[in-house]
């Protein structure tokens, strides 16, 4: 597998293609602007059968997050005595740290502490043996 990697990373290199995610590579300037909003941590709207969303509210000057979940099968989505949402639940305050970073580490830049700060409402300090410890709310 290492090496299929490596062999394909070496001809999109050398095609000019850069990797700037996990599993994305594209010419330089180019990259998908919906994945990096969604690995950024943004908000999107899902629209359509079988959609995601996510969806930042501020409670208290501290973030909330809702995620929603559309009907998958187009049957049930255009079925006008059904709710087209199947689910929407709020992320615990103690899981955005997780979400946060499950998102932001796929890709290949670097992460400004106030990105995080901003998204997940905890201050952080990062001790000289590169442990995270969360503090209290900001």
């Amino acid at each position: 597998m290492w090496d299929i990697f490596d062999q394909g990373h070496q001809r999109l290199t050398d095609a000019g293609y850069i990797q700037y995610e996990t599993s994305a590579y594209s010419l330089p300037g180019h990259q998908c602007a919906h994945n990096l909003n969604y690995w950024r941590f943004g908000d999107y709207l899902g629209i359509g059968c079988g959609a995601h969303g996510k969806l930042t509210l501020l409670e208290d000057d501290q973030p909330r997050l809702l995620r929603t979940v559309k009907v998958k099968h187009p049957r049930g989505y255009l079925d006008p005595d059904k709710a087209y949402l199947t689910d929407s639940q709020w992320v615990k305050h103690t899981d955005l740290a997780f979400e946060f970073f499950m998102n932001r580490f796929r890709l290949l830049e670097p992460c400004p502490k106030a990105d995080f700060v901003s998204h997940t409402g905890y201050r952080c300090h990062i001790s000289p043996r590169l442990s995270l410890k969360l503090l209290s709310k900001a």
